[in-house]
C-alpha cells in the first residue's frame, strides 16, 4: 500500500463525487480511521484498519473469509447498560 495506491483511491473519490465521510458512513466505518488509512498514518495491517484498506481495494482480501468477519456480539453495543438489572432465572448472585 504506498502512495500511489492512496493518491488514486482519493482520485476516485473526486471523480466519481463522493465525499469520504459518505463512504465511511455507508460501509460503516470509522471517519479518522478512514482518512488515517488514505493518508498513509495508519499501516492498515489489522482490525477495522485492514478492513477499511481491504474496502478500498488498498489490500487484497483475505483468502480465509471467517477470519475477516466481525464475530457475532451477544449484546447490542449501542444499547445502553440498565444499572438495575435483574439476573435471569437461576442466576442468582452467590453469597
Amino acid at each position: 500500500m504506498n502512495q500511489a495506491e492512496r493518491q488514486l483511491v482519493r482520485q476516485m473519490f473526486a471523480e466519481q463525487g463522493l465525499s469520504v465521510a459518505d463512504w465511511a458512513r455507508e460501509h460503516g466505518f470509522s471517519l479518522p480511521l478512514v482518512y488515517a488509512v488514505l493518508k498513509g498514518r495508519n499501516r492498515a495491517s489489522r482490525g477495522e484498519s485492514f478492513r477499511i484498506a481491504v474496502a478500498l481495494g488498498l489490500r487484497p482480501a483475505p483468502q480465509d473469509q471467517s477470519l475477516f468477519q466481525m464475530r457475532a456480539l451477544a449484546c447490542n453495543p449501542l444499547e445502553p447498560i440498565k444499572p438495575n438489572r435483574q439476573p435471569a432465572a437461576g442466576q442468582g448472585v452467590a453469597v
